[in-house]
Protein backbone atom coordinates (compact mmCIF):
# COMPACT_ATOMS: atom_id res chain seq x y z
CA UNK A 1 0.00 0.00 0.00
CA UNK A 2 1.09 3.58 -0.91
CA UNK A 3 2.69 5.53 2.17
CA UNK A 4 0.96 8.38 1.65
CA UNK A 5 -2.51 9.51 2.13
CA UNK A 6 -4.24 11.55 -0.08
CA UNK A 7 -6.85 13.81 0.83
CA UNK A 8 -9.18 13.24 -2.60
CA UNK A 9 -8.58 11.28 -5.45
CA UNK A 10 -10.96 11.45 -8.39
CA UNK A 11 -13.70 13.61 -9.69
CA UNK A 12 -15.02 10.25 -11.29
CA UNK A 13 -15.26 7.99 -7.53
CA UNK A 14 -18.84 8.52 -8.75
CA UNK A 15 -19.05 7.19 -11.84
CA UNK A 16 -16.67 4.52 -11.19
CA UNK A 17 -18.73 3.10 -8.18
CA UNK A 18 -21.79 3.03 -10.74
CA UNK A 19 -19.77 1.34 -13.65
CA UNK A 20 -17.91 -1.03 -11.59
CA UNK A 21 -21.14 -2.53 -10.07
CA UNK A 22 -21.87 -4.90 -12.78
CA UNK A 23 -18.33 -6.17 -11.80
CA UNK A 24 -19.06 -6.46 -7.95
CA UNK A 25 -22.34 -8.53 -9.09
CA UNK A 26 -20.12 -11.01 -11.16
CA UNK A 27 -17.73 -11.47 -8.13
CA UNK A 28 -20.02 -12.25 -5.79
CA UNK A 29 -21.68 -14.60 -7.84
CA UNK A 30 -18.48 -16.53 -7.89
CA UNK A 31 -18.34 -16.85 -4.25
CA UNK A 32 -17.19 -20.28 -3.34
CA UNK A 33 -18.34 -19.56 0.14
CA UNK A 34 -22.03 -20.46 0.15
CA UNK A 35 -22.60 -17.76 3.39
CA UNK A 36 -20.64 -15.56 5.08
CA UNK A 37 -22.96 -14.55 8.08
CA UNK A 38 -20.25 -15.69 10.54
CA UNK A 39 -16.94 -14.32 8.54
CA UNK A 40 -15.78 -11.09 9.03
CA UNK A 41 -14.88 -9.37 5.95
CA UNK A 42 -12.24 -6.94 4.22
CA UNK A 43 -12.34 -4.63 1.73
CA UNK A 44 -8.71 -3.50 0.64
CA UNK A 45 -8.54 0.14 -1.64
CA UNK A 46 -12.24 0.35 -0.91
CA UNK A 47 -12.81 3.86 -2.09
CA UNK A 48 -16.24 4.77 -1.51
CA UNK A 49 -17.25 1.80 0.22
CA UNK A 50 -19.93 0.63 -2.32
CA UNK A 51 -18.79 -2.81 -2.70
CA UNK A 52 -19.05 -3.97 0.81
CA UNK A 53 -22.82 -2.62 0.72
CA UNK A 54 -23.69 -4.51 -2.24
CA UNK A 55 -21.99 -7.72 -0.89
CA UNK A 56 -24.27 -7.42 2.34
CA UNK A 57 -27.24 -7.43 0.52
CA UNK A 58 -26.83 -10.71 -0.63
CA UNK A 59 -24.37 -12.17 1.59
CA UNK A 60 -24.67 -10.83 5.08
CA UNK A 61 -21.87 -10.87 7.18
CA UNK A 62 -20.98 -10.82 10.73
CA UNK A 63 -18.73 -7.52 10.02
CA UNK A 64 -17.13 -5.45 7.37
CA UNK A 65 -13.85 -3.14 7.13
CA UNK A 66 -13.20 -1.12 3.84
CA UNK A 67 -9.52 0.56 4.04
CA UNK A 68 -8.30 2.83 1.69
CA UNK A 69 -5.89 5.94 1.85
CA UNK A 70 -8.25 8.10 0.31
CA UNK A 71 -9.94 10.58 3.52
CA UNK A 72 -12.59 11.87 0.79
CA UNK A 73 -13.59 8.20 -0.08
CA UNK A 74 -13.55 6.61 3.20
CA UNK A 75 -15.89 9.84 4.47
CA UNK A 76 -18.14 8.99 1.80
CA UNK A 77 -18.02 5.57 2.59
CA UNK A 78 -18.76 5.96 6.52
CA UNK A 79 -21.79 8.51 5.20
CA UNK A 80 -23.85 6.05 3.62
CA UNK A 81 -23.21 2.76 6.33
CA UNK A 82 -26.44 3.42 7.44
CA UNK A 83 -26.91 0.42 10.51
CA UNK A 84 -24.71 -1.66 8.39
CA UNK A 85 -22.22 -3.35 10.56
CA UNK A 86 -19.27 -1.21 8.60
CA UNK A 87 -16.34 0.67 9.57
CA UNK A 88 -14.21 2.25 6.84
CA UNK A 89 -10.86 3.85 8.06
CA UNK A 90 -8.03 5.80 5.89
CA UNK A 91 -4.74 4.02 6.73
CA UNK A 92 -1.10 3.32 5.09
CA UNK A 93 -0.33 0.49 7.61
CA UNK A 94 -3.62 -2.06 7.45
CA UNK A 95 -1.11 -4.91 8.82
CA UNK A 96 -1.72 -3.90 12.20
CA UNK A 97 -5.31 -5.54 11.59
CA UNK A 98 -3.72 -9.26 12.41
CA UNK A 99 -5.40 -12.32 11.62
CA UNK A 100 -8.71 -10.50 12.12
CA UNK A 101 -10.23 -11.40 8.54
CA UNK A 102 -12.08 -14.40 7.13
CA UNK A 103 -12.48 -13.49 3.39
CA UNK A 104 -11.01 -10.33 2.05
CA UNK A 105 -11.67 -8.37 -1.68
CA UNK A 106 -9.79 -6.23 -3.29
CA UNK A 107 -11.09 -5.21 -6.96
CA UNK A 108 -9.07 -3.37 -9.74
CA UNK A 109 -6.36 -2.30 -7.59
CA UNK A 110 -3.62 -4.34 -7.78
CA UNK A 111 -2.10 -2.11 -10.55
CA UNK A 112 -2.00 0.74 -8.12
CA UNK A 113 0.39 -1.39 -5.48
CA UNK A 114 4.02 -1.25 -6.89
CA UNK A 115 5.29 -4.07 -4.48
CA UNK A 116 3.58 -7.01 -5.08
CA UNK A 117 5.73 -9.33 -1.92
CA UNK A 118 5.23 -6.81 0.13
CA UNK A 119 1.20 -7.03 -0.89
CA UNK A 120 1.04 -10.55 -0.42
CA UNK A 121 3.01 -10.08 3.24
CA UNK A 122 0.26 -7.61 4.07
CA UNK A 123 -2.44 -9.72 2.95
CA UNK A 124 -1.23 -12.96 4.62
CA UNK A 125 -0.64 -10.70 7.76
CA UNK A 126 -4.39 -9.30 7.95
CA UNK A 127 -6.00 -13.26 7.05
CA UNK A 128 -7.05 -15.79 9.54
CA UNK A 129 -5.43 -18.53 9.43
CA UNK A 130 -6.83 -20.52 5.77
CA UNK A 131 -8.64 -17.24 4.97
CA UNK A 132 -9.43 -16.18 1.33
CA UNK A 133 -8.42 -13.14 -0.45
CA UNK A 134 -10.75 -12.31 -4.11
CA UNK A 135 -8.46 -9.97 -6.15
CA UNK A 136 -9.68 -8.98 -10.19
CA UNK A 137 -7.37 -7.57 -12.00
CA UNK A 138 -6.95 -6.95 -16.18
CA UNK A 139 -3.33 -7.77 -18.01
CA UNK A 140 -2.93 -5.49 -20.53
CA UNK A 141 -0.87 -6.46 -23.78
CA UNK A 142 2.50 -4.69 -24.75
CA UNK A 143 2.07 -1.58 -27.21
CA UNK A 144 -0.16 0.97 -27.77
CA UNK A 145 -3.10 -0.99 -25.62
CA UNK A 146 -0.67 -0.81 -22.69
CA UNK A 147 0.33 2.88 -23.47
CA UNK A 148 -3.15 4.18 -23.81
CA UNK A 149 -4.63 2.52 -20.70
CA UNK A 150 -1.32 3.86 -18.57
CA UNK A 151 -2.57 7.58 -19.93
CA UNK A 152 -5.42 7.31 -18.96
CA UNK A 153 -5.29 6.36 -15.14
CA UNK A 154 -2.07 8.45 -14.41
CA UNK A 155 -4.16 10.82 -15.77
CA UNK A 156 -6.39 10.95 -12.71
CA UNK A 157 -4.51 9.02 -10.51
CA UNK A 158 -2.42 10.10 -8.04
CA UNK A 159 -0.42 6.53 -8.03
CA UNK A 160 0.73 5.20 -11.29
CA UNK A 161 -0.35 2.12 -12.40
CA UNK A 162 2.11 -1.30 -12.95
CA UNK A 163 1.75 -3.74 -15.69
CA UNK A 164 1.71 -7.01 -13.29
CA UNK A 165 1.21 -9.86 -15.12
CA UNK A 166 -0.99 -12.90 -13.93
CA UNK A 167 1.93 -14.78 -13.25
CA UNK A 168 3.77 -12.34 -11.12
CA UNK A 169 0.71 -11.90 -8.87
CA UNK A 170 0.68 -15.72 -8.57
CA UNK A 171 4.28 -15.90 -7.77
CA UNK A 172 4.01 -13.19 -4.85
CA UNK A 173 1.46 -15.33 -3.15
CA UNK A 174 2.52 -18.65 -3.83
CA UNK A 175 6.05 -17.51 -2.12
CA UNK A 176 3.80 -16.69 0.94
CA UNK A 177 2.34 -20.36 1.16
CA UNK A 178 -1.15 -19.18 -0.40
CA UNK A 179 -2.94 -21.78 -2.73
CA UNK A 180 -3.48 -19.86 -6.00
CA UNK A 181 -6.15 -19.81 -8.44
CA UNK A 182 -7.58 -17.90 -10.73
CA UNK A 183 -10.41 -17.34 -13.68
CA UNK A 184 -11.35 -15.19 -16.38
CA UNK A 185 -14.29 -12.55 -15.56
CA UNK A 186 -17.11 -13.58 -18.33
CA UNK A 187 -18.38 -10.96 -20.54
CA UNK A 188 -22.26 -11.99 -19.57
CA UNK A 189 -24.81 -10.17 -21.67
CA UNK A 190 -24.09 -7.10 -24.31
CA UNK A 191 -21.12 -4.38 -23.13
CA UNK A 192 -21.95 -1.04 -22.67
CA UNK A 193 -20.41 1.14 -25.07
CA UNK A 194 -20.43 5.20 -24.61
CA UNK A 195 -20.52 7.68 -26.66
CA UNK A 196 -16.46 8.39 -26.42
CA UNK A 197 -15.71 4.63 -27.66
CA UNK A 198 -17.30 5.01 -30.85
CA UNK A 199 -14.20 4.39 -32.87
CA UNK A 200 -13.77 0.93 -34.38
CA UNK A 201 -10.46 0.55 -32.25
CA UNK A 202 -12.02 1.38 -28.87
CA UNK A 203 -15.07 -0.66 -29.33
CA UNK A 204 -12.95 -3.62 -29.82
CA UNK A 205 -10.33 -3.06 -27.06
CA UNK A 206 -13.56 -2.69 -24.50
CA UNK A 207 -15.05 -6.04 -26.08
CA UNK A 208 -11.58 -8.02 -25.54
CA UNK A 209 -10.94 -6.25 -22.31
CA UNK A 210 -14.37 -7.57 -21.42
CA UNK A 211 -14.23 -11.05 -22.35
CA UNK A 212 -10.49 -12.18 -22.36
CA UNK A 213 -8.09 -9.64 -19.88
CA UNK A 214 -9.68 -9.39 -16.95
CA UNK A 215 -9.47 -12.01 -14.16
CA UNK A 216 -10.34 -12.69 -10.88
CA UNK A 217 -8.01 -14.37 -8.18
CA UNK A 218 -9.07 -16.51 -5.04
CA UNK A 219 -6.17 -17.40 -3.10
CA UNK A 220 -5.90 -18.91 0.20
CA UNK A 221 -3.77 -18.30 3.27
CA UNK A 222 -2.09 -21.14 5.19
CA UNK A 223 -2.99 -22.74 8.13
CA UNK A 224 -0.44 -21.58 10.25
CA UNK A 225 0.17 -24.37 13.53
CA UNK A 226 0.94 -22.45 16.80
CA UNK A 227 3.62 -24.27 18.14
Amino acid sequence: MSKNIFKTWSADDQDMEVRHQRHWQHLIDLLEEPSLKDHTVLDFGCNQGGFLRALYAQKPFLAGMGIDIVEQSVAVGESRKGNLPLTYEVTNTPERHKNKFDVAFSNAVIYLIEDLDNHAEVIKAMLKPGGVYYATHSEYQLGDELESMQAKINAYSPMPMHNHTLSNIAQAFINQGFSVGVQRFRADGFISIDLEQLGTKEVIDKVRHASAQKHIFRMQAPIRFST
